[in-house]
């Protein structure tokens, strides 16, 4: 017998903790290094496809939510531009370990799975920042 799978991973959100450390490039420019904690929110669902008991074809649909952490580390620079406006340019490295994900429902289908995800991510943003004195 043949048994098939369709499987999707999503980030649903990340949060991290980290300090900065930075030196002044230029007087209107902080260069810093970054590091700290991450945790995020991740769905993988998908379907299996296999036999019921009877031996017919059938089909599983799964889909869990689970919650990783792991650690972050990264760079950027933050320039002033005018005034108490500042922006910035950031990279962040996200490692969030690995994860398994089992998929077993004998009454629907006979085929069990085990997915293992290892998780990483690259974050590039940008920011535009007002400071209140």
């Amino acid at each position: 017998m043949i048994a098939a799978f369709d499987q999707s991973q999503k980030v649903e959100w990340v949060s991290t903790l980290r300090a900065r450390l930075g030196v002044a490039a230029t007087p209107g420019i902080i260069a810093y290094l970054t590091g700290g904690a991450a945790v995020a929110g991740l769905q993988t669902s998908g379907t299996l496809f296999g036999y019921d008991p009877t031996g017919a074809p059938a089909f599983n649909p799964f889909s869990t939510v689970a919650v990783n952490a792991g650690w972050t580390v990264g760079g950027g620079a933050e320039a002033r531009i005018a005034g108490n406006w500042t922006a910035k340019v950031e990279y962040l490295y996200i490692d969030l370990g690995s994860m398994t994900t089992g998929v077993n429902n004998q009454l629907n289908t006979t085929v069990t799975a085990l997915f293992n995800s290892r998780l990483a991510d690259h974050i590039v943003r940008a920011g535009l920042n007002y400071k209140f004195d």
